[in-house]
């Protein structure tokens, strides 16, 4: 038997390596937050379901889409809808937000938030609701043409930035202009004093 084996089955025999993945797994589960300490080790949760929804910033409510998919498992809706809201308190209200809850056998669940899509940020930043289905019908002169100018979008790039705790880069900002076109949106650049 190689080193690997004998320390894997050192490791099942002492129940140690059940309990690593178990911490492990529901260390992920909540982006880093410590697990809730238990009163008895029962080893690992078995994950029965994932459900994945998007529900914009700051208005989970027990309809639908939340109340349906939850009922499903009996996952209390309205208790979901609270951690759900006060998670998300940091982005704009209003803003999509994918949502993955894992559901284990022990009827306890887990929320992992995704941070918003930067398209979405650009867009509110516009003013506009929704980003052009044609972007190449509509001229830069028709007033419901969205428009960012670079110093938008720089704060925005930025503000995104520091939500994912990277740092802005010239190559970050060009990819980010670049995509602008095939938003509809119409880009104004200006001087920049960074």
């Amino acid at each position: 038997m190689s080193r690997v084996s004998n320390t894997l089955s050192r490791l099942r025999e002492t129940n140690t390596f059940t309990r690593q993945f178990s911490t492990t797994l529901n260390t992920h589960a909540t982006k880093g937050a410590p697990a809730a300490p238990s009163a008895a080790p029962t080893g690992p949760r078995i994950l029965v379901a994932t459900i994945r929804l998007r529900i914009p910033a700051q208005q989970a409510s027990t309809k639908e889409p939340v109340g349906p998919a939850l009922g499903q498992y009996g996952i209390p809706a309205g208790d979901f809808c609270t951690r759900f809201n006060t998670g998300t308190e940091k982005y704009i209200t209003g803003t999509p937000v994918d949502a993955t809850l894992l559901y284990y056998k022990d009827k306890k669940y887990d929320i992992v938030l995704d941070l918003p899509d930067l398209s979405r940020s650009i867009i509110a930043a516009c003013g506009v609701p929704k980003a052009s289905r044609r972007p190449t019908k509509l001229a830069p002169v028709d007033p419901h043409y969205p428009v960012i100018t670079s110093r938008m979008l720089w704060e925005v790039l930025n503000y995104a930035c520091n939500m994912r705790g990277t740092k802005l880069t010239p190559g970050v900002f060009k990819k980010a202009k670049d995509s602008l076109k095939a938003m509809g949106i119409y880009y104004v650049n200006e001087t920049l004093d960074v």
